[in-house]
């Protein structure tokens, strides 16, 4: 069994192929989730950041 630091490093290997595999998401995916009102939205688990580029681009 690997050990935690093997373990905690270990996506760093595929980092770049899946960030460059990942789809992202549709353009309507603010709207969806929001509704039409404006919102304040926090967004804790950035991830790759494909979400929050959708919600800065919603304004």
């Amino acid at each position: 069994m690997a050990g935690w630091q093997e373990l905690r490093t270990s996506f760093g290997g595929v980092a770049a192929e899946y960030a460059a595999l990942r789809p992202g998401y549709p353009a309507d995916v603010v709207p969806f989730l929001l509704g039409p009102a404006p919102r304040r939205v926090l967004d804790l688990g950035a991830g790759t950041g494909l979400l929050t580029d959708r919600l800065l681009e919603a304004g």
